[in-house]
């Protein structure tokens, strides 16, 4: 998960593969960042100013984020700048939110693709 996401953000804010890929191991391995079987909001810290993003992983087989959650299909991967914290924080309730809705797992799982999903 770690290195797609990195190859996925490579260049993005003047930062290469490598630099993404190491901090979010370097997230996930202090701290486990999945919050229910199915999600987890693995979520690093950037240098700079006015950068807040989001990338969505939808994982049918499952990812092992720790042996509490060992196949968690949805990732919601967070990253921005401190001076972005209240909307980093806005958009962690709205993903735990939208992961405890009834039929999620369901709906994340069987959506045909990302724009349904985004729906």
């Amino acid at each position: 998960m770690a290195q797609q996401i990195g190859r996925e953000l490579n260049g993005s804010h003047g930062i290469n593969e490598e630099s993404w890929t190491q901090w979010i191991l370097e997230r996930h391995q202090s701290a486990d960042t999945s919050i229910s079987p199915t999600a987890a909001i693995p979520h690093v810290v950037l240098p700079g100013e006015n950068i807040l993003g989001l990338i969505m992983l939808r994982c049918p087989q499952g990812i092992s984020f720790s042996q509490k959650h060992p196949a968690v299909k949805a990732v919601f991967f967070l990253y921005g700048t401190l001076d972005q914290r209240q909307l980093h924080l806005e958009s962690l309730a709205a993903i735990a939110q939208l992961i405890s809705w009834n039929d999620f797992e369901k709906n994340w799982i069987n959506s045909p693709g990302a724009t349904d999903i985004k729906n």
